[in-house]
């Protein structure tokens, strides 16, 4: 800014006037809405550039709403609340658990979990699936090198 032809600064820094200065183009501290993406620096030893205190739940969160209380941090996605789960406190599942398939608490489960879990329930010969689908239904699966005398829905499997 200049002033009567000099630069008139304070502590440096220049001075915001109605010839450098537009209001509509600032954020304004009661509430609006930014037309670009806000980018906050990283934090550092001193503090994080984003708080958001705990409160409550509001009673008609809108889709893009985050907020807090003193159990969990929750966002509104797509017309659902979800809490973002802090999932430093649960446990992965062991082997065992995976193939008895009887824990009920939430947990951590990895790929070659989901498939122990899964290779231990499939039949790994015919008996097994006969067992499975045919118990106390008549039905047989045969498996024979030569052809058995078959009853009605009786099944042949040839073995070579």
């Amino acid at each position: 800014m200049k002033i009567f032809g000099l630069e008139f600064k304070f502590n440096g820094f220049d001075l915001w006037h109605n010839g450098n200065f537009d209001p509509a183009s600032k954020v304004n501290k009661s509430g609006d809405t930014m037309e670009g993406g806000l980018v906050l620096p990283a934090s550092t030893a001193d503090g994080t550039p984003l708080n958001i205190p705990h409160g409550s739940n509001p009673t008609a969160p809108s889709n893009g709403d985050i907020w807090t209380t003193t159990t969990s941090i929750m966002a509104r996605i797509n017309g659902v609340t979800r809490t973002m789960a802090h999932t430093a406190t649960w446990s992965t599942v062991s082997q065992a658990e995976a193939e008895a398939g009887t824990a009920t608490t939430n947990r951590l489960w990895s790929a070659l979990r989901v498939a122990q879990a899964i290779s231990v329930r499939l039949p790994t010969k015919l008996s097994q699936l006969e067992n499975d689908i045919g118990a106390g239904a008549g039905l047989s699966i045969i498996p024979s090198s030569t052809e058995p005398t078959l009853n009605t829905g009786d099944w042949w499997y040839q073995e070579l």
